[in-house]
């Protein structure tokens, strides 16, 4: 929603999407730097609990949209544990773990499920602008299968595992809550990854290197 003419009023502007970094950058003059989301570790590292036991777990509230990887995960052979607000208006009660989970209390989710689902809304799919979950739940040691985007592969290396339909989703579902030494392997390769690479430690470094190799002169 922001215009050009609103960008070109910064000195430097970051953008949590590469792809759309570089596409603002061509058109503006001012400076423009992908800076992805991140992770806090002293929030979201591993700790499963033995009390928590959804096999496959989706945490989000609707924001009015009924999302298309709920539809698609209530239409494969497989039971979803569902935490969020506002899910009375499309999905039975039955179908509702619960309303809320503290942001605090998160990660133990994270840790203890099988699987992870995660979606983008369409603007962020269309962009690549990978979602803050995705490195909150990889700093856990979490496995998940995502809708597709591009920096699935190219940010995180195939440590996430996407669905392009149904029928494609209920296979992977099947097949990885039946591969637990791979589910463990490549959950293990994207949490080592994020924590090399995508902390807030990390964006603060990006930030300053930024800010540093600014030509104070033209000020």
């Amino acid at each position: 929603m922001i215009t050009i003419n609103e960008f070109e009023k910064y000195d430097i502007v970051f953008i949590s999407s590469i792809k759309y970094a570089n596409k603002i950058s061509a058109q503006v003059n001012t400076i423009v730097k992908p800076l992805l989301q991140c992770t806090d570790p002293t929030i979201f590292f591993t700790e499963p609990q033995e009390d928590i036991n959804d096999e496959i777990l989706f945490v989000g509230m609707t924001r009015h949209v009924h999302r298309q990887i709920i539809k698609d995960a209530l239409k494969t052979n497989h039971n979803i544990s569902i935490y969020g607000g506002g899910w009375e208006a499309y999905l039975d009660k039955n179908d509702i773990k619960g309303q809320f989970i503290p942001n605090e209390e998160l990660h133990k989710y994270y840790s203890s499920c099988k699987i992870l689902l995660n979606d983008h809304w369409e603007d962020m799919k269309n962009e690549d602008f990978p979602s803050n979950r995705l490195f909150d739940a990889l700093a856990c040691g979490t496995f998940v299968i995502s809708d597709n985007i591009p920096s699935a592969k190219t940010i995180f290396k195939d440590t996430i595992i996407t669905y392009d339909n149904v029928d494609d989703l209920n296979k992977k579902l099947d097949y990885y809550l039946n591969h637990e030494d791979e589910r463990k392997i490549i959950a293990e390769k994207g949490k080592k990854l994020v924590l090399k690479n995508h902390t807030f430690d990390h964006r603060v470094i990006e930030i300053l290197k930024t800010i540093k190799n600014i030509d104070i002169s033209n000020f």
